[in-house]
């Protein structure tokens, strides 16, 4: 099995012959207020864990679950999106996100793909608005615990962003500033959060802006599953 801190309200067995697969420690990344399909959840897992998926087709006696089989990729996948990396700077790639590291500061930001939100609603760009706004949300929550703070328009490349800054005690004890933005390409979230200390700011800002004014999509097309494949009604 895999271990999860991705929540499903169906019966679902997930399994893999890969031990890279199975020891894979998965993170969240749908907005809290939503319920992911199934195809949107095995997507998920397979960006995290460098795989593909398939269902087997057993089933359980009752009927009642289905076995999915996750294959390790002989060959990580491409991200579907790229930045132009400024000179100093380092790229790591983290499976669901990019890292993106200053050489001499050790500071830097990710990338990470928050997952495909769909939605049989009409007025689909307030929906994916509001998923923008709750993964900005979700994540100052993680970095402060839940703190107010006031979500500020940006440009991301040429995509409309949600934007916050906070500065936070580090484990530590040293500050640091975060910065957050949230976007959507299609109806995949993408989130950038990046980290730096204060006396560091001026050195990697500039940088971080210029990359994040590069960003383009490489791939938008994006599965959109029936109401029927959804993971909790």
């Amino acid at each position: 099995m895999i271990n999860s801190y991705i929540q499903t309200c169906h019966n679902v067995h997930m399994t893999s012959g890969s031990r890279d697969v199975r020891d894979a420690a998965l993170q969240p990344v749908f907005a809290s207020s939503y319920h992911p399909t199934l195809h949107e959840l095995f997507d998920a897992i397979a960006v995290q864990t460098q795989s593909s998926w398939r269902q087997d087709g057993t089933t359980s006696e009752d009927g009642e679950s289905s076995r999915w089989v996750f294959s390790r990729l002989r060959k990580p996948e491409p991200k579907p999106f790229a930045i132009t990396v400024a000179p100093g700077w380092e790229p790591r790639d983290r499976g669901y996100r990019m890292e993106y590291l200053h050489v001499r500061t050790q500071m830097g930001f990710d990338v990470s793909m928050m997952g495909s939100h769909s939605t049989g609603l009409s007025d689909q760009r307030r929906f994916l608005e509001a998923v923008r706004d709750q993964v900005a949300q979700d994540t100052a929550e993680l970095l402060e615990g839940g703190a107010p703070i006031e979500l500020r328009r940006r440009k991301v490349g040429n995509y409309d962003s949600v934007f916050f800054e906070l500065r936070s005690g580090s484990v530590l004890g040293r500050t640091l500033i975060y910065r957050v933005w949230a976007f959507m390409v299609g109806n995949r979230c993408y989130r950038v959060v990046s980290a730096t200390k204060p006396e560091q700011d001026d050195t990697t800002s500039s940088d971080i802006d210029a990359m994040l004014s590069s960003f383009r999509s490489t791939s938008v097309s994006e599965a959109r599953p029936g109401p029927a494949e959804r993971s909790s009604g």
